[in-house]
């Protein structure tokens, strides 16, 4: 049964916008694409962002949207532990112009704020779908409860514990 739901095409439209805010920094643009992500968690990603108006005509599946959460969440995670820490003293930023040294120091000092930003809509948007899942799901059990990635969401959203994935 495919999601067509405004409330939650409003929240992928929040997400999408703070994702792209962060990837369209052309300071931390180059460290934030050098993670190492596999194929499946970068094609759902994609799934969320930039393929959201194709499903704003056919819907999303349970599946789709839970695999593209998970996969946001993973890229949150991540970039909190690789990038965060080292990014001040990472070559790209240290190349940049005298000119330009304080617009970097300033992409460099908020990632970690515009990540966490990123997290709660994420989080908000992961809640809306498991409400739908769980009232469109009377008789089966929701799609949520059978994808067992699912359950490290949370500590993907908030750790700063290294070790997860």
């Amino acid at each position: 049964m495919p999601i067509f739901d405004y409330e939650v095409f409003d929240k992928l439209d929040e997400l999408k916008k703070q994702y792209e805010s962060n990837m369209s920094n052309s300071f931390i643009r180059s460290a934030l694409i050098s993670l190492d992500l596999p194929y499946e968690i970068r094609s759902g990603i994609e799934g969320i962002t930039d393929k959201l108006d194709y499903y704003k005509q056919q819907g999303y599946r349970f599946e789709e949207i839970y695999n593209g959460i998970y996969g946001m969440a993973l890229f949150i995670y991540r970039a909190r532990m690789e990038i965060v820490p080292y990014l001040k003293n990472s070559p790209s930023l240290s190349a940049v112009s005298a000119s330009e040294k304080i617009l970097a120091s300033m992409a460099a000092d908020n990632l970690k704020a515009n990540l966490n930003i990123l997290a709660d809509r994420l989080n908000e948007l992961y809640l809306c779908v498991v409400r739908i899942d769980v009232d469109s799901h009377k008789v089966k059990q929701p799609v949520y409860k059978r994808i067992p990635q699912l359950d490290k969401l949370g500590q993907f959203l908030t750790s700063t514990n290294p070790g997860l994935f």
